[in-house]
């Protein structure tokens, strides 16, 4: 082959089949026929026209499109990436968009994004108006919710926040939230009082323990309160003082009435809501499906004498 068909240092790329041969496939392959060279052709022809690698999936387009090459537009001052590769396409948001980094700056652009700099400058961009937007765009999009339920679900999601929970940070990040969030509830009176009798309640089935607060909302003392309980477990229902909590597979004390048909700042509603007779064990799971719905029409006709203040004596239609 004759290294005059180009200057010393292409012929040497040539002849070594470097990636950063800049000419094209007819330029080379002319100049190779000219030559006479047959194994020069062939290994010219191998060099340009064996495909790149693929770093991302691409969208089949017809031969004729697939065939036309173009040239990478990675810049870097007054260089510019000679490589020349064929034209593919991606799909971005419904529109076909054609690539334009070659596959080797690609997979280098993504080898860059994991190091120190590459995280570095992605929280750089992010702090910016534009990746706020962004930012603020995807964390509400359907596709995210739909990321982070599928992710919440996994077992190493679950066992990371135990994980995270137990650690020092995990810990003081937990006591500054329950810090902050009781703040708050000594501000509101009524859900303050609330919040104390649920937790004396929580105590006299738990440690057995007097009240005077539970027993001035309720009317029946510690002992009495649990044997109103135990008279309501259903047979062979499982439940028991051991299986009280907020554990899966676990009771709580259900409001027939939902306490937040209740005004809690009005003493006598208090009395009403927390009233024996408006309260029963209920599984965890049905509780939470309950939520505020009310119980059938005559079962709440046996109720009217704990009836919100707010209803005036009638169910409210």
């Amino acid at each position: 082959m004759d290294p005059n068909l180009s200057s010393d240092d292409d012929y040497k790329m040539l002849k070594e089949g470097h990636k950063r041969w800049p000419e094209t496939h007819s330029v080379l392959l002319a100049n190779a026929k000219r030559d006479g060279d047959q194994d020069s052709h062939q290994g010219a022809a191998q060099t340009v026209l064996s495909p790149a690698p693929v770093c991302e999936s691409v969208v089949e387009l017809p031969v004729s499109e697939t065939k036309q090459m173009v040239s990478c537009s990675r810049r870097n001052g007054d260089w510019k990436c000679p490589r020349m590769f064929e034209q593919e396409y991606r799909d971005v948001k419904g529109k076909m968009v054609p690539f334009k980094l070659c596959p080797h700056h690609r997979l280098k652009g993504r080898d860059d994004a994991k190091t120190k700099a590459g995280v570095a400058n992605r929280k750089r961009n992010r702090l910016t108006e534009k990746g706020k937007e962004t930012a603020i765009a995807y964390n509400s999009s359907d596709k995210r919710k739909a990321v982070l339920k599928k992710f919440n679900a996994t077992d190493k999601r679950k066992l990371s926040g135990v994980n995270y929970r137990n650690t020092p940070k995990g810990k003081s990040n937990a006591k500054r939230a329950f810090s902050n969030w009781y703040e708050k509830l000594k501000q509101d009176g009524p859900r303050l009082v609330q919040h104390n009798i649920r937790k004396k309640m929580s105590e006299v089935i738990r440690y057995d323990r007097p009240s005077t607060t539970l027993e001035a909302a309720t009317g029946l003392n510690h002992v009495e309160l649990k044997q109103h309980f135990e008279s309501l477990w259903p047979p062979l229902s499982g439940m028991c003082w051991q299986n009280y909590g907020d554990d899966n597979g676990c009771w709580h004390v259900g409001h027939r009435i939902a306490l937040s048909k209740f005004d809690c700042s009005d003493e006598d509603d208090t009395k009403r809501c927390w009233n024996p007779r408006n309260l029963f064990p209920q599984w965890r799971t049905d509780n939470h499906k309950q939520h505020t719905s009310l119980p059938p029409l005559h079962e709440l006709v046996s109720m009217q004498d704990f009836y919100p203040r707010s209803w005036g004596g009638r169910v409210p239609m």
